[in-house]
């Protein structure tokens, strides 16, 4: 299903006019790096071992019930917090996957929600936030419900939004609202962390508004070639922020920024990585589907979007899209209670199934590297264990535990 953005989404966002201005905007200038970063490429390989599955089968406990697969999080205590796409039920497993309770629920009382969004723990209490309803809802190791707060700030639609998230001892990290962009820019968002009852905060990063296709006059497609740098993600018990960042036009150099409460720079490590072109067919398969996904849009909505087909189609999927040379290196990260940052290289060629990870530990420096098995990704880890999910070949999504060890190649 095509996502498409109305206008007045970006209206505080300045169309693209050439490919080369909104590469040069997707990454402000890093801090100078050392002269040579830590090679990747020589953190040792290591294997998984499954050691439990859990929800891959027709006739399923009700816990165990996903739309979608979901998302995962630790608890330092080693308990799996499961957060499905289609229950505002949070579960609780424990260490060896046995159902331990649920967190909230459906409606619009005290720690339910009509769609479960967000969520995370600051220090050890769980919060939740709402879409629809703009709350964020607090519960105790027990599960117990604290308090629900009401999101402070404009609703996450529209020019002006900021997204709040909790962290620890009464802080949080902000991201937006958009800031202004000149000719031929995309609007920037200010990642930073500040208490989380005062408006101020110290940034920390600086994130693209947008980085999916725009059509000048009519919106925005859930279309886009390359992962945007940087890449905030939250320690599990909301104790800091990890930032990892690249150049977007020679991303062979990644700095992994570490960030405490107060919002000042308390750790950061570079590692090299080798430059991986995208070929040309990739690049051309991209702008067709971009066009195909605006022509089909159009027919859907002849009145509006079939009105405002640009003179030259594949001119303004070009101008709209960021369309690098080289793939990133990075795709997604997470954190664990331990320190160690958890990478998920970009797969490159046609194996999307390719899930290859580069674990950094909490001295900045690479441990190791391990593989996803095919069609799995990994989503939480502590210690030698780490949880991850996928799709069994009838679509039933599931939940996989492995033990990490040494390589047996």
């Amino acid at each position: 299903m095509n996502l498409l953005t109305p206008p007045a989404r970006f209206a505080a966002i300045a169309r693209s006019t050439r490919q080369a201005t909104v590469l040069a905007l997707f990454l402000a200038p890093l801090a100078a790096p050392p002269a040579h970063g830590q090679d990747a490429a020589n953190a040792p390989l290591r294997e998984v071992r499954e050691v439990l599955r859990l929800g891959d089968a027709v006739d399923v406990p009700d816990w165990l019930t996903f739309a979608a697969e979901p998302r995962l999080m630790l608890d330092a205590s080693g308990r799996l917090f499961v957060v499905p796409g289609n229950d505002p039920r949070i579960r609780v497993l424990d260490s060896v996957g046995e159902f331990i309770r649920y967190i909230g629920n459906r409606g619009t009382g005290p720690g339910e929600f009509s769609y479960l969004y967000r969520t995370g723990f600051a220090g050890d209490t769980l919060w939740a936030q709402d879409m629809f309803a703009a709350r964020t809802s607090f519960f105790d190791t027990t599960g117990a419900h604290i308090r629900t707060d009401a999101n402070t700030g404009q609703p996450e639609m529209g020019s002006g939004y900021a997204t709040k998230m909790p962290l620890a001892e009464g802080r949080q990290l902000v991201v937006g609202p958009p800031g202004e962009a000149g000719e031929g820019q995309r609007a920037r968002m200010a990642v930073a962390i500040g208490p989380r009852d005062e408006s101020r905060a110290d940034t920390v990063a600086s994130v693209l508004e947008s980085t999916t296709m725009e059509i000048e006059g009519v919106g925005s497609f859930a279309h886009r070639l390359v992962a945007a740098p940087p890449v905030p993600a939250r320690s599990p018990d909301g104790s800091g922020v990890v930032v990892v960042d690249w150049d977007i036009d020679l991303p062979d150099r990644v700095a992994v920024r570490r960030y405490g409460l107060n919002g000042r720079l308390t750790a950061e490590s570079t590692l090299d990585f080798e430059l991986r072109e995208i070929p040309a067919d990739v690049r051309e398969a991209y702008i067709e589907e971009g066009i195909a996904m605006f022509r089909r849009t159009a027919e859907a909505l002849p009145e509006t979007v079939g009105r405002q087909v640009p003179a030259n189609l594949r001119a303004a999927v070009i101008r709209g899209s960021i369309i690098p040379d080289y793939y990133p290196p990075i795709a997604t990260v997470f954190v664990t209670h331990e320190g160690r940052v958890w990478l998920r290289m970009t797969a490159s060629g046609e194996d999307d199934e390719v899930s290859d990870w580069l674990v950094v530990g909490p001295d900045g420096a690479p441990e190791f590297r391990v593989s996803a098995p095919p069609g799995v990704t990994f989503r939480a880890a502590q210690g030698d264990r780490v949880w991850g999910t996928g799709k069994t070949e009838m679509d039933i999504p599931y939940i996989v535990l492995y033990e990490v060890g040494p390589s047996r190649g």
